[in-house]
């Protein structure tokens, strides 16, 4: 269990029923490169169950995503890009998500991928 999920599980409730509810599929991870969140568009696309995800490395499809992102911004600037993933074109939107505010958590980045095939 990461700490972003210790600090309230009513809160990280709340934030994957939002995620869960949009049509991205969406990665958090942290600056360490694991998983913090993701919602059930980015499980269906790995076709991993939650558990499996969370806490682990990024991989599959968007490590491939998170690697391209990083070659056309290699300031970790935000930049969206258009990739074929599983045989659908996909947007490609990498963030920092800004105001974290506890440290044990670091920086937090985002991956989302919105089919535009």
């Amino acid at each position: 269990m990461t700490s972003l999920e210790d600090q309230s599980s009513g809160v990280d409730l709340k934030l994957s029923d939002f995620l869960d509810g949009v049509v991205p599929s969406i990665v958090v991870f942290n600056a360490a490169g694991r998983v913090v969140l993701a919602n059930v568009g980015a499980l269906q696309l790995t076709n991993a169950p939650r558990a499996d995800v969370i806490g682990r490395p990024i991989t599959g499809v968007f490590k491939s995503c998170l690697d391209r992102a990083r070659q056309r911004a290699p300031g970790g600037q935000n930049v969206s890009i258009e990739q074929f993933v599983a045989g659908r074109w996909y947007m490609v939107q990498h963030y920092e998500i800004k105001g974290v505010r506890d440290p044990s958590v670091g920086q937090l980045m985002m991956i989302s991928l919105t089919d535009i095939s």
